[in-house]
């Protein structure tokens, strides 16, 4: 059984519920006994300071509204909200001390945080939050908390947005185009690059061009565009169009096209000689591919084009979006006495969730 001294009052009362340390002396100097480590001894200081009442707990615990105030929590635990029901104007401070682990924030009666559902994760060192009962549910007064990102690398499916999210920035690209093969006759041109998306008609990366396949002295494939609508803001960039091919004359060994850039700065460089088929863009930029060379007198191809690229903030998130991520197109088939063209790069979803 522990005392605890009230900050408010200095009066002092034993509670058989108390497991964490609550050790203050009446003029609210912290005791030297009980410091344990810096971090926490800088908030028991800050609580004395606000003329709150400070514990520390090392498991799960749910809190008090009689006697409690400022909860350090100093290893992985649920923080379990009492009723906010007939205690409208309490608040708590409820900190994560060390980090490294998991403090989930928890109710009871289905009751919200901040509007959502509980389960909100303190999870890096200092992190914390402040909530107040308005009678019925828990308000957030304040809160620190690292943002927390989700990244989607191909596929499609349903982001949906974590509790007490704030807003998200969103990045991402559209997959790259593929480039022709080369060759003397027969060359098969490449694919265009997948379209990405996030929500429905909100932001949009449409894919890089596709080159064709020995296309005499024609360029490579076009860039793709950026597409963003409200409530999001943001920039929207075009990507790059691929490089134009060498030219069909009775030189050996002629370059194929480079592919095209985007503001994630890939690109696939042309290649020549022995190793003459073209070189795919990276993965998950929407670069486009190098287009193939020779290293005959056959006629080479120019590079697919890059996938577009936005960066956008959305303020007050919707609970979830559908997403897809767009594909590399894929390179066209070698012709006679040439070389098969290379892959688009895969495009990519970066979000990035602040509290």
């Amino acid at each position: 059984m522990s005392k605890t001294t009230n900050i408010r009052t200095g009066s002092v009362f034993q509670s058989p519920t108390q497991n964490g340390d609550r050790s203050f002396i009446p003029d609210g100097s912290v005791s030297s006994s009980k410091i344990q480590d810096s971090a926490v001894t800088r908030n028991k200081l800050a609580a004395s300071s606000l003329n709150l009442r400070y514990a520390d707990k090392a498991s799960s615990y749910t809190l008090d509204s009689a006697i409690d105030d400022f909860i350090d929590f100093t290893a992985t635990a649920t923080a379990t909200l009492p009723t906010a029901i007939g205690i409208i104007g309490k608040s708590f401070y409820i900190y994560n001390t060390l980090g490294g682990y998991n403090v989930t924030l928890a109710t009871t009666s289905g009751q919200t945080i901040g509007g959502s559902a509980a389960g909100l994760i303190l999870s890096n060192k200092n992190e914390n939050i402040v909530v107040i009962s308005d009678g019925a549910n828990w308000l957030v007064d304040s809160i620190k908390k690292n943002p927390t990102i989700q990244k989607f690398t191909s596929g499609s499916g349903t982001y949906t947005t974590p509790a007490n999210v704030r807003y998200i920035r969103v990045r991402m690209a559209g997959g790259g185009g593929g480039s022709g093969g080369s060759g003397t006759s027969g060359n098969g041109s490449g694919t265009n690059g997948g379209t990405t998306t996030f929500g429905t008609s909100l932001l949009t990366c449409t894919g890089g061009g596709l080159s064709a396949g020995g296309a005499g002295s024609e360029g490579g494939g076009a860039g793709g565009a950026a597409t963003i609508n409200s409530p999001a803001v943001g920039l929207g960039l075009p990507g790059g169009s691929g490089g134009i091919h060498g030219n069909n004359t009775a030189a050996a060994s002629i370059t194929g096209g480079p592919g095209g850039v985007n503001s994630l700065g890939a690109m696939a460089m042309g290649r020549f000689g022995a190793s003459a088929a073209g070189q795919a863009g990276y993965a998950n930029t929407g670069g486009g591919s190098s287009g193939a060379g020779s290293n005959t007198a056959a006629i080479t191809s120019g590079g697919g084009g890059a996938g577009a690229y936005l960066d956008a903030i959305i303020n007050s998130p919707s609970s979830s979006y559908s997403y897809a991520v767009g594909a590399g197109g894929t390179g066209g088939a070698a012709g006679t006495s040439g070389f098969a063209g290379g892959s688009g790069g895969s495009g990519i979803i970066i979000v990035e969730e602040y509290y």
